[in-house]
């Protein structure tokens, strides 16, 4: 609901299990797209909580070219949520807005990529499920990350970028460019609709629907890096392939499919 409020153009999806899943779902004008795994707490006897992390599918995530971010929450009550007393005078359903204020989900919700839970876990070899630390030692709050994700201004926060074919000049596959140029070309898409509404709007973004695109990931999947660098269509649709255990059968007994596709194209960007 979040997502769908912040970024009214964008898609948040859920491809169920055995469905196929491609580049076009990515995205159909320029923008942005991530991996995005949303986990769900258990409760324990004790009145705790604790999400767990499934490491096969972890490992899997590692050095996708669309870069995974696991979402989950840490939980500020002990028990049952209505018994506990802490939603106060709040429903549950008021827990997905802001006016909830200190209760918002947001406020108790981290976002952390892949790589950096990998590294915090440091699982040992042949480990298949490990616990979350709470409180988490690291990732980003909700605002913090979906701030820096809308803005494109961050190093730390990186993604996949769909811009229409020789938009960023003469670029061949494989070859290197700075997120900034990126960043510049989805603000220079995003000027060109400013003012526009209605059909005049619409018809800019079917012409850019309609235009070949080319796709930049990070140089270097998991890291820092600000150097993105163009891939092959097919390189990306195995990737997802990979990520979604499209192929291994086995992976896809494994548990409920939790990981989503966020798409942002341009015009819901903050650049």
């Amino acid at each position: 609901m979040y997502v769908a409020h912040r970024f009214p153009r964008g898609s948040l999806w859920w491809p169920p299990n055995g469905e196929d899943v491609a580049v076009e779902d990515l995205g159909t004008v320029p923008g942005k797209a991530v991996l995005l795994e949303l986990k769900v707490p258990e409760q324990q006897a004790n009145g705790g909580h604790i999400v767990s992390i499934n490491i096969p599918q972890l490992l899997r995530y590692l050095g996708r070219t669309v870069p995974v971010y696991y979402a989950f929450p840490e939980p500020l009550w002990s028990g049952d949520l209505i018994a506990s007393g802490w939603l106060g005078p709040e429903r549950r359903a008021d827990l997905a807005y802001r006016r909830a204020k200190g209760r918002w989900f947001g406020e108790w919700t981290k976002v952390c990529s892949a790589s950096r839970l990998h590294h915090i876990l440091s699982p040992l070899p042949g480990v298949k499920t490990m616990q979350l630390p709470n409180p988490f030692p690291g990732g980003y709050s909700w605002t913090e990350f979906w701030r820096s994700y809308r803005s494109c201004g961050s190093r730390q926060v990186p993604s996949a970028f769909m811009v229409p074919e020789g938009s960023v000049g003469e670029v061949g596959l494989g070859d290197r460019i700075r997120r900034e140029q990126l960043r510049n070309t989805l603000s220079g898409f995003r000027e060109s609709t400013r003012g526009l509404s209605g059909a005049s709007r619409e018809q800019v973004r079917d012409s850019l629907r309609d235009a070949p695109r080319s796709i930049f990931t990070p140089e270097q999947p998991g890291s820092d890096s600000d150097v993105y660098r163009k891939v092959e269509r097919s390189d990306i649709n195995e990737d997802l392939r990979i990520a979604f255990g499209r192929d291994d059968p086995g992976a896809q007994m494994e548990g409920p499919q939790d990981l989503a596709i966020c798409a942002v194209p341009f015009d819901d960007l903050d650049v």
